[in-house]
């Protein structure tokens, strides 16, 4: 089993999103608001930044003679990462007022999988 997703510089915005979705219940106050702001302001920012990538198939693991691709960016998958970064970032906004944590967690874990589908390569 080969891993060259290591010396790939490639970060999934999915990946930020779900595993902040689970950090933030244990914020408090201003700290957890910023952090609701702060991770799909960052997931923004890790798409933006894609469109300098070359086009092409990152997170490549071989297993059992298979090659398996755990993420392929192309213009399509970035223009949908933009509309569904974005849309993150402007539904955590107009959930400031919002105390439940749960609508937070479940917010942020449905962006990071719409990510997670956009910039899918191979899962088997």
């Amino acid at each position: 089993m080969t891993l060259d997703f290591l010396t790939n510089a490639w970060l999934h915005p999915g990946i930020v999103l779900i595993l902040g979705a689970w950090i933030l219940p244990l914020l408090k106050g201003w700290i957890k608001r910023v952090a609701m702001i702060a991770l799909p302001a960052v997931a923004v920012v890790i798409c933006m930044s894609m469109s300098n990538l070359p086009y092409g198939d990152y997170g490549k693991v071989s297993f059992l003679g298979f090659e398996m691709v755990f993420g392929r960016v192309d213009q399509l998958s970035l223009i949908f990462s933009y509309v569904f970064s974005i849309m993150a970032l402007l539904g955590m906004i107009y959930a400031l007022h919002l105390k439940d944590d749960s609508q937070h967690v479940t917010a942020l874990i449905y962006a990071g999988g719409a990510l997670g589908v956009t910039f899918a390569g191979d899962f088997l």
